[in-house]
């Protein structure tokens, strides 16, 4: 993975670790952390600044992740499988990520967009879309 500087067309910042193709791409929402996921059912926390791989969360199950992103206060991510499992891991009660719930979809999910912390929407791909409004409620995710 690369990172361009677009007005300037410098490189910024090169991303090595994913041994499959790249299907989502993300900011942390401090900018300060880049979220990645592939086929080789890994999502991946980047520095950045240093292309330093900061940590790495696994799907498995023969689970290529279609799409990820990040709450709006950075304690959160979300990755989605192409088989419409949906996997959160928190970091929000410790130093580490641990894994805070999961939701299965009827599709596999293409886009996620975040409305609070503790509030997502997540849109289906299929001939006939699904759009999951889902949210944390003590330690689960209710649709």
């Amino acid at each position: 993975v690369q990172l361009w500087d677009g007005a300037s067309g410098q490189e910024l910042q090169h991303f090595t670790g994913h041994t499959s193709w790249m299907k989502s791409v993300t900011f942390s929402p401090d900018g300060e952390f880049v979220l990645t996921g592939s086929g080789d059912e890994t999502v991946r926390l980047w520095d950045r600044t240093s292309g330093e791989e900061m940590m790495r969360l696994a799907m498995g199950h023969e689970n290529p992740i279609w799409s990820g992103s990040m709450s709006p206060d950075g304690q959160i991510i979300l990755a989605c499988g192409a088989h419409g499992h949906v996997f959160f891991w928190s970091k929000r009660a410790r130093a580490q990520w641990s894994l805070c719930g999961m939701f299965v979809a009827r599709s596999p999910i293409g886009s996620t967009f975040w409305e609070t912390a503790t509030r997502v929407l997540l849109a289906g791909q299929s001939s006939h879309p699904h759009i999951y409004h889902l949210e944390l409620e003590g330690t689960g995710w209710r649709e």
